[in-house]
């Protein structure tokens, strides 16, 4: 079983730039990974932020956990988001393209076979990964 925690300091619906990070949890051992994000939204920064992290998780893992606050996030990969989308070519149910398809295909790739749980719930991570959004949003805003 992995722990993904992930959070961004892009707020809102209004392409930005920012920062993204994800810590990645197994067996009591942690890495983070992250950077910043250019002109994203908050929900494809939280994607990119999933998406990196994912990539760096062992195939043979059988259980992820992604702990996050958002609630496009945890829609999204749940059974009717994620892997309806899939099986339809990356659409909606109305037959328009899926907002930031080619992200979520490649999610989607990364939880073939596993099960997935979503977590909304505060977290021991929770502050100190705000502290460190807000010390990497001024750094960015200081170059």
């Amino acid at each position: 079983m992995i722990h993904v925690y992930i959070e961004t300091s892009i707020r809102g619906p209004n392409e930005k730039d920012g920062y993204g990070i994800a810590i990645i949890e197994k067996n009591g051992n942690a890495i983070t990974t992250g950077g910043p994000i250019k002109s994203a939204t908050e929900n494809k920064a939280l994607l990119v932020c999933l998406k990196n992290a994912l990539r760096r998780i062992n195939s043979q893992v059988s259980t992820i956990i992604i702990h996050t606050n958002s609630k496009y996030v945890e829609q999204g990969l749940s059974a009717s988001g994620i892997y309806q989308w899939s099986e339809h070519d990356w659409k909606k149910s109305n037959g328009k393209e899926l907002k930031y398809a080619p992200h979520w295909a490649a999610i989607y790739e990364h939880l073939i076979g596993k099960e997935v749980i979503v977590d909304k719930e505060k977290h021991s991570y929770s502050k100190w990964l705000q502290s460190t959004l807000e010390r990497k949003e001024k750094e960015l805003k200081n170059v």
